[in-house]
């Protein structure tokens, strides 16, 4: 699969510009490519009605960079798992790691990532180095 991502997290040098967006999208044309976003939490509830509209393959990394230790409550996280409803939209569970090296609990993040697979479980692609022990804390099966 080939496509575009974009990096909206600030401590990365990403910052959200809403009209590059829409031009680099644009762009794209008939290309059978994806739309990848690297975003904040708070900047994924601000721009979740314009994260739907867009008709390409939406990947979105890193749980939307949902705080695990705030749980399924977490507003954040509801307007994760509405957008992953979405037929063309996809959560990546992804960097499993760096959440438990900065002291997250691992229940909480396995939390999580059991709320994504029970809403789209064909949507949710996993790219953990400890994916065997991950997949096995999930009790589910999750694509490659």
């Amino acid at each position: 699969m080939r496509g575009v991502r974009f990096n909206f997290r600030p401590e990365l040098g990403g910052t959200f510009d809403k009209n590059a967006m829409h031009i680099v999208i644009s762009r794209l044309g008939s290309l059978d490519w994806a739309v990848d976003f690297h975003i904040e939490a708070d900047l994924l509830v601000e721009n979740a009605e314009l994260i739907a509209r867009i008709e390409k393959p939406v990947i979105i990394d890193h749980f939307g960079n949902c705080d695990p230790a705030k749980g399924v409550d977490e507003p954040a996280f509801h307007v994760l798992l509405d957008l992953v409803a979405r037929p063309n939209i996809y959560v990546k569970i992804s960097s499993l790691d760096r959440y438990l090296y900065a002291g997250k609990k691992y229940e909480d993040v396995c939390t999580l990532s059991r709320a994504l697979t029970a809403k789209a479980p064909d949507r949710i692609p996993c790219r953990c180095q400890a994916r065997p022990t991950i997949l096995a804390a999930f009790n589910t099966t999750i694509p490659a």
